[in-house]
Formats: structure tokens, sequence, C-alpha cells
């Protein structure tokens, strides 16, 4: 069967969400992961949310790509931003250790 020109365009704009968005988290989350890690500043970050949000990530993403019908453009921008604050929680588990270790 022959996919309609409508399915083609709804995949097409599917492709280009899934795109846009996982570019806008890089562009969200970089400034920040870098900044934390060459500052060595946490700043207002919370050590126990971001230790909850990340799992939290992964169970999601996984969720999302084993549904039947969905591609990688459902799941991608989801996982880039969890791997991304995956990076953050190790930039603050880093510094605290550090903090802790010159005390």
């Amino acid at each position: 069967m022959r996919p309609t020109t409508s399915l083609v365009s709804l995949q097409q704009l599917a492709i280009f969400l899934g795109v846009s968005g996982t570019i806008l988290a890089i562009l969200q989350y970089g400034p920040q992961i870098y900044k934390t890690y060459h500052a060595g500043l946490v700043g207002a970050l919370s050590l126990g949310t971001m230790a909850i949000q990340v799992p939290g990530s992964v169970l999601f993403v996984i969720s999302i790509a084993i549904r039947p019908g969905t591609n990688w453009t459902s799941w991608i921008p989801y996982a880039v931003t969890g791997a991304m604050q995956g990076a953050l929680l190790v930039c603050l588990l880093s510094h605290d250790c550090t903090v802790l270790t010159t005390r």
C-alpha cells in the first residue's frame, strides 16, 4: 500500500519537529553545562532534582521508544535532553565531591 500525500507530509513534519526539538535542547542545556563545568559553580541547580530527573528521563525515553509505531523522531529530543541533564548531574556531583574534599 502506497502512503498518501498527507501521511508523507505528516511524517516529514514529525521529522522536522523531532530534529528541531533536539537542536533546541542542545541550545538550552549546552551553555549551562559549559558554564557549570568551567566555572565550577552550581548556582541554583539542585542535586536532588537532577537525581530524580535523569532516571525519569531514561524511563520516559524507553516508554516512548518501545511503543509500536514510533520512530526515532518521537524519542530522540527526550534522549538528548536526558543525556544533557545527566552531564549536568555529573558536573554537580564532581563539584560537590571537590568541595567536600577541600574542606
